[in-house]
């Protein structure tokens, strides 16, 4: 039985095929990609705590959060800028610390209690 297909026709599909696989490889991994780079300008992210003073920034989280951030390339100063807030360990200041930080124009909250 002879195809209906021409020779040349069999490395153009498979070609095809192998260009479709790469096409939805990069589709699916470039959201993913997308994240990682830091888009251009500065950032405000906001942080409220419930602790008593400044001295929150060194609790084990927020290293932690910095060191992650600056693997994602976000760097304090340079393309990302945090607006503290501080409860002082009374929960009913967080509204209006909350409305502080959105007044800020921060465009993330991260909240520690």
């Amino acid at each position: 039985m002879t195809s209906l297909i021409p020779a040349g026709g069999r490395a153009s599909a498979a070609r095809r095929i192998n260009l479709r696989r790469r096409l939805l490889a990069f589709l699916a991994f470039a959201p993913a990609a997308a994240w990682a780079q830091p888009a251009a300008g500065v950032h405000r992210i906001g942080t409220l705590s419930g602790t008593f003073s400044p001295k929150a920034k060194e609790s084990v989280l927020f290293p932690i959060f910095f060191e992650e951030m600056r693997k994602l390339g976000y760097e304090e100063g340079r393309n990302v800028v945090y607006e503290y807030r501080y409860a002082e360990g009374t929960p009913a200041r967080f509204p209006q610390l909350a409305q502080e930080l959105v007044a800020a124009g921060v465009q993330l909250n991260w909240v520690s209690l």
